[in-house]
């Protein structure tokens, strides 16, 4: 086994546990009904439902790889889909763009205290979690909010296809995750965290500034939380 890993990683490639956890859901469904599970909607449905995860995990990739965590995500969403559903009836662009600024405040203040005050991850962005949360009860009184049907452009973002094929959500996650790998590897800033991640304190001696990579690294993850 260790030698047959050997090979493959000397021939430039491996396959990841994920991976193999994928293709056995895909065998298991198929097994068990094939008919319905390769079915065309089956597929869309799953390329669909795989949006939302997919963007935070490219999000948390980023702060990962920087030596980081964030645990406020789950609380950004859902804060975010509060400003989506109270400024969407005004106009989709301002929902948005607040929806997006929200997140950028928010990757701003967990790197700040991470980097600069010297807040241990967990705890800053614990924290940042619970003081969402907090403000998001006080907002809504515990009440469900709905977005509203009348919006054409939400539709067709949650449920439009691209030449009847492809749900356009997944479509626009191919388009992120095309930029995110671009970044990682061409912007300066962002590739930084590769080496602020492997060694902070070598990183900071070959003139890398570890605040920024990590202000860059949470404002990342917490715009695409948004996005989700």
């Amino acid at each position: 086994m260790n030698l047959s890993k050997k090979r493959c990683t000397q021939a430039g490639f491996h396959v990841s546990s994920g991976v193999l956890a994928l293709v056995l859901v895909f065998c298991v469904g198929i097994v068990f009904n094939p008919g319905l599970f390769l079915s065309h909607s089956n597929m869309q449905n799953i390329l669909r439902q795989t949006v939302t995860n997919a963007l935070l995990a490219y999000g948390m990739a980023f702060v990962i790889i920087s030596g980081s965590i964030d645990l406020s995500v789950a609380a950004t969403v859902a804060m975010s889909g509060y400003i989506t559903v109270w400024l969407l009836p005004y106009s989709f662009a301002l929902a948005l763009a607040a929806a997006v600024l929200f997140g950028v405040a928010v990757g701003t203040i967990n790197g700040y205290l991470i980097a600069k005050v010297k807040f241990p991850p967990m705890i800053a962005t614990y924290s940042m979690q619970l003081m969402i949360k907090g403000l998001i009860l006080v907002l809504t009184n515990g009440i469900t909010l709905k977005i509203s049907t009348d919006s054409l452009i939400m539709k067709y973002l949650g449920h439009g296809m691209l030449f009847n094929l492809l749900p356009l959500g997944f479509v626009f996650l191919m388009a992120i995750f095309g930029i995110c790998a671009f970044s990682i590897r061409r912007i300066p800033i962002i590739r930084s965290v590769y080496a602020v991640g492997g060694n902070e304190d070598a990183a900071r001696m070959m003139g890398i500034s570890v605040f920024k990579s990590r202000i860059t690294a949470h404002i990342i993850c917490s715009v695409l939380a948004c996005l989700a």
